[in-house]
């Protein structure tokens, strides 16, 4: 029988380096996950981990260490397609892990959303006008919008349309671990994953304040020149401004939070919500937004009109084929 002592570590950084389309930050996060993996695992060799070590370890992930549950998913994606790219370039054996799917991991305590009441987002726009510079604007477009604070601050004056208030999003600014000597991290700007590129109306009162400011298309809005704005400037400046109002305390996650929980409470459905918060598919909406979804119910007779439409359709379908 085969000895396998090449290093796990070691299969999953080939794996990583092997792809050669794989966009910078999906990088980052892969590399986040295996510091996760080197962790527990350390240099230990492949053929000496075995499925019961593997299970101990999403144990250990899930109860002592208290991941997230999103968290855990990267890291089982990586070992999964990881150890798949092993055992094809014969590096490992043939080991299934999908029964360790973090679908079937059960958090003890369910992650808390938090989000402004509509009370105290109207405080917070009070106050973003109050200011009424380009970052105050930029935080008002995330709260109205659903982007990230990152696609906020990639934003460029081309990206947006003042005639007819649209804004544009294909690319997002962050800070990424850096390969460059002396340097810990640095500032990027990258295109955005397809199902995220989309393109988003903004609010008339909103829109009239950023006609007041410089349009350079070149220029990035936040900046105002050719830099890239940081997104911790701008986190930064929406923790003094809170404390500057006594605001309670939110960051840019409960705002985008906000804006899909009042879509949610509005009766927008979850298709239209995936495609302006910028997701792949309702899974990811129905997964964070679970508990504020009501399901409907419905009499009998609405039920039966329901499945007689359904006849109809077919059949009327069927007899025009005829």
């Amino acid at each position: 029988m085969k000895t396998y002592n090449i290093p796990l570590i070691e299969v999953l950084k080939l794996f990583i380096e092997s792809n050669q389309k794989l966009k910078i930050l999906s990088k980052q996060t892969y590399y986040r996950s295996l510091d996760i993996i080197q962790e527990y695992f350390d240099n230990k060799s492949v053929g000496d981990i075995s499925y019961e070590d593997y299970e101990a370890f999403f144990n250990y992930l899930n109860n002592e260490k208290n991941y997230s549950v999103n968290s855990i998913k990267k890291v089982y994606f990586l070992l999964s397609v990881g150890l798949n790219f092993g055992y094809k370039y014969n590096y490992n054996s043939k080991i299934d892990i999908s029964d360790l799917c973090p679908q079937k991991i059960t958090k003890n305590d369910k992650e808390e959303i938090t989000y402004l009441t509509k009370a105290e987002q109207f405080q917070l726009q009070n106050a973003c006008l109050k200011e009424n510079n380009i970052r105050s604007i930029c935080i008002l477009i995330c709260l109205y919008t659903g982007i990230k604070v990152g696609e906020v601050c990639g934003l460029k004056w081309e990206d947006i349309n003042l005639n007819n208030g649209t804004i544009k999003i294909n690319k997002t600014a962050s800070r990424i671990k850096s390969e460059k000597k002396g340097s810990k991290t640095e500032l990027i700007v990258s295109a955005t994953e397809k199902e995220a590129t989309r393109e988003m109306p903004i609010p008339s009162f909103i829109n009239s304040k950023l006609k007041s400011f410089s349009k350079n298309k070149n220029y990035y809005i936040l900046s105002q020149d050719e830099k890239i704005y940081d997104p911790r400037l701008l986190m930064s400046y929406l923790e003094r401004m809170e404390e500057k109002y006594k605001l309670k305390k939110y960051d840019f996650n409960s705002l985008r939070h906000s804006f899909a929980i009042k879509t949610i409470e509005l009766g927008i459905n979850s298709d239209i919500l995936t495609h302006m918060l910028g997701y792949a598919n309702p899974a990811m909406i129905y997964t964070t937004y679970s508990d504020f979804f009501t399901i409907q119910k419905i009499s009998l007779s609405e039920k039966r009109d329901i499945i007689n439409k359904v006849v109809k359709y077919i059949n009327s379908n069927e007899k025009n084929n005829l």
